[in-house]
C-alpha cells in the first residue's frame, strides 16, 4: 500500500492541470442539508493562497471482486466531522522530522462513525483521509497550517467525492496503522453514495460492492438504507 501511494503521488505531480488563485474569505460548511455557516474575519480578507487543481487517474477495477480482494476495509459510516492536518505525502503519515519539506502536504480528514462492517476492522469510529485541502470550508484551519508550514500552494483534487457531514456513504479503504488516518485508492471506487446504489460513477456500484458479501447482505441493505 505504501508503494502504491508513492506511485500515485508521482501520478499526481505529472497529471497536475491548472492552479487557481484566489482569496479565500469564507467559512462555509458542507452538511447534508445545505446549510451555510459564514465565519470570516477581516484578516482573513487580506490572505491569498493558491490551489493547485489535480485530477488523479488509477487503474480501475472492472469487477467488485478484484477491487474487494485488493483492499482491506469495506464499511458504511456517516461522516460526522471534517479536519485537516499535515501529511507526508510519501507515507501517508504524520511528518516526522526527517520529513523532507517538499512531501509534506494538507491532507483532509472525514471522521466517519462506523455503522456497518463487511470486511476488515470492527472499529466504531475511523477517519479516512485524503491528500488535499478542501474549498470553501473551515478556511482558517487550513490557513494555520498553510501558514505554519510555508507552504506554496494548497493541493485540491478536483475528482475527490463531495462528502457532506451529516451523510452515510459506503468506504472502501487500505488498513489501518496505528494512529493514523486510513487512505484510499480511487476516490470514484473508494466512496459510494448510498442513496444511490445502482449507480456506477466508475463500473462498480454498491449493490456489486455488498452483494459480494451475500445476497442476504443486499437484502438487509436495502432493508436498512434502500
Amino acid at each position: 500500500m505504501k508503494k502504491l501511494f508513492i506511485i500515485i503521488m508521482l501520478i499526481m505531480i505529472l497529471t497536475a492541470c491548472s492552479i487557481n488563485g484566489g482569496s479565500v474569505i469564507n467559512d462555509s460548511i458542507p452538511t447534508s442539508n445545505n446549510n451555510v455557516t459564514n465565519n470570516s474575519t477581516s484578516s482573513l480578507n487580506k490572505i491569498n493562497f493558491e490551489y493547485m487543481t489535480v485530477n488523479i487517474t488509477w487503474p480501475p477495477f472492472f469487477e467488485a471482486q478484484k477491487l474487494i480482494d485488493y483492499i482491506d476495509l469495506v464499511f458504511i459510516g456517516e461522516v460526522i466531522d471534517i479536519t485537516f492536518r499535515i501529511v507526508d505525502k510519501t507515507t501517508a503519515k504524520t511528518p516526522t522530522e526527517d520529513t523532507e519539506e517538499r512531501h509534506k502536504e494538507l491532507g483532509t480528514i472525514y471522521h466517519v462513525i462506523v455503522n456497518k462492517t463487511y470486511k476488515g476492522s470492527t472499529l466504531e469510529q475511523i477517519q479516512v483521509e485524503f491528500l488535499g485541502g478542501l474549498r470553501d470550508y473551515k478556511v482558517e484551519e487550513q490557513l494555520k497550517l498553510f501558514e505554519e508550514y510555508n507552504m506554496p500552494n494548497v493541493i485540491y483534487l478536483s475528482n475527490r467525492p463531495d462528502m457532506k457531514i451529516g451523510e452515510t456513504y459506503l468506504f472502501l479503504a487500505s488498513s489501518i496503522v496505528k494512529d493514523e488516518p486510513v487512505s484510499t485508492v480511487d476516490p470514484l471506487q473508494s466512496i459510494y453514495n448510498i442513496k444511490k446504489p445502482y449507480a456506477k460513477p466508475a463500473g462498480i456500484s454498491v449493490q456489486d460492492v455488498i452483494s459480494h458479501f451475500g445476497e442476504d447482505k443486499w437484502k438487509e441493505f436495502l432493508e436498512i438504507w434502500g
